[in-house]
């Protein structure tokens, strides 16, 4: 085992007081460390620099044996061991690129508390699918890529247009023309090799063909553009059949929408969700209209509808942030409720949703 220092964490070097004790500031974005003593100065010119997971414990000692007596040096290791600074790297374990590439993402959760190597793992075993690879679905599959999912089912029939380039940098104006999923597979590729990309390019027109998408999933996220809710109906009522918990999401005109997340038979579904929407709004005849003009739609018109290139951003990442935090064990905002993104006025409301005691879905008879 050979440790490392965290890489997160800066030293700052304060020469002694008239007492003679030195400081030495460890510091990062949250938290700051002072240790006091003598010959700080030594132990951080010559003792860190060796902690950089090449040595082990005795390779280190004989380089500054003439400086630190073993027991000493064993008590100054014991003690940043103790405050989780330091790592052990075992010769070996891990793959080192891929270790390298997501060591942000690895500080961020050690400075949480984790143990980095666990959610790692579970990053790895998690199996993702993603319906809808526009720009907005495209962007979360790519996301959860880089944080190091690697099982993912990507499902869409459209192929990449003009706009899907303006609205995401996912898509490279090479692709246009190409099926959206096999774009985004080999955009995949080249970012994080280490990801499996199953690509669904069939419509589904039915029940049955998302129950297929849906099967073996772990978490589902349903992006498809609003004329194509027929699609996140289905979803809902695979999701329901099987348990599998989803998340929806779009991002469209002046808002970026993150949820609801869904726990079937936990929380309100999709359809309560999209009913108590149509019930609030201030005028639900039209309202309601307009949900049964796009649930006859079953298409995508992304390319037509109102948007930014940054809300699509805003949407994806928090989006495929609320999968990271599940995977992670971490609380999600979105469970039962709904995140809405004010783009102009760069305000964030929650609302809560509740289950509709006459929901076809969530109370079938």
């Amino acid at each position: 085992m050979k440790p490392r220092l965290r890489s997160q964490y800066f030293l700052l070097y304060e020469p002694p007081a008239s007492s003679g004790e030195e400081t030495l500031a460890i510091i990062s974005e949250r938290r700051t460390i002072e240790l006091k003593g003598r010959f700080l100065r030594e132990f951080t010119r010559h003792v860190v620099p060796l902690l950089d997971g090449r040595r082990d414990l005795g390779e280190i000692r004989a380089a500054v044996g003439d400086l630190f007596a073993p027991e000493d040096l064993d008590a100054a290791l014991e003690l940043l061991a103790r405050e989780r600074l330091l790592e052990y790297v075992e010769d070996g374990a891990r793959d080192a690129p891929e270790s390298d590439r997501l060591g942000p993402q690895r500080n961020w959760l050690h400075e949480l508390g984790f143990e980095t190597g666990d959610v790692s793992e579970r990053l790895a075993a998690a199996r993702i699918t993603v319906i809808g690879a526009g720009a907005l679905g495209g962007s979360i599959a790519e996301a959860l890529a880089a944080s190091g999912v690697q099982t993912l089912s990507i499902a869409d029939h459209h192929i990449v247009r003009e706009q899907d380039v303006y609205l995401a940098p996912v898509f490279a104006s090479s692709d246009v023309g190409r099926l959206r999923v096999e774009a985004l597979r080999d955009r995949i590729a080249a970012a994080a090799p280490r990801a499996a990309v199953a690509c669904v390019s069939e419509r589904p027109t039915n029940d049955s063909d998302v129950d297929a998408v849906t099967a073996g999933a772990d978490f589902v996220v349903c992006a498809v553009d609003a004329s194509d809710v027929a699609t996140a109906y289905r979803v809902n009522r695979a999701c329901f059949a099987r348990s599998i918990p989803w998340i929806a999401a779009a991002a469209r005109g002046y808002e970026a929408i993150v949820g609801p997340t869904i726990e079937p038979r936990q929380t309100a579904c999709f359809l309560c969700a999209t009913m108590r929407m149509v019930a609030c709004a201030n005028d639900p005849y039209r309202a309601f209209a307009a949900q049964s003009f796009f649930d006859q739609q079953e298409r995508d018109d992304s390319n037509r509808r109102e948007n930014l290139t940054f809300g699509v951003g805003i949407a994806a990442n928090l989006t495929a942030l609320e999968v990271f935090k599940r995977i992670c064990g971490l609380p999600q905002t979105t469970v039962g409720s709904i995140l809405v993104i004010d783009l102009l006025k760069a305000s964030f409301e929650r609302y809560v949703v509740l289950r509709k005691p006459d929901c076809p879905v969530c109370f079938a008879s």
